[in-house]
């Protein structure tokens, strides 16, 4: 779903969302280990701003802005379907800190 975006309409989709209280979160974890696809996106549609955040954090090393927000993206994704609260803490700093490090392995390559 989001590959086919512009930066624009992320940033758009990004302001609108609103955070989650504990209990959606804990609810969308669960959908998300039994392999509910709709859970990963709604995720990664309420951190969004995350990897917006980061992405202007990290523009003008070398990356395109797009190609930042789309790493950004693809590491939300990654991070929702990988989290374990046990193991990561909660899930804001968790894909915050997966996001930054994906954005300067992207900063490095290019």
């Amino acid at each position: 779903m989001f590959d086919q975006l512009s930066v624009g309409d992320l940033v758009s989709m990004a302001s609108a969302q609103p955070l989650l209280a504990e209990e959606e979160a804990a609810g969308l974890f669960r959908r998300i280990r039994a392999g509910d696809a709709d859970a990963t996106e709604e995720l990664v549609l309420v951190h969004l701003r995350i990897a917006i955040d980061e992405a202007i954090r990290t523009r003008g090393l070398g990356c395109s802005q797009r190609e930042l927000v789309r790493t950004g993206v693809r590491t939300l994704v990654e991070a929702a379907q990988l989290y374990d609260p046990i193991q990561h803490g909660p899930f804001a700093r968790h894909a915050r800190s997966s996001v930054r490090a994906a954005m300067v392995r992207s900063v490095r390559v290019s």
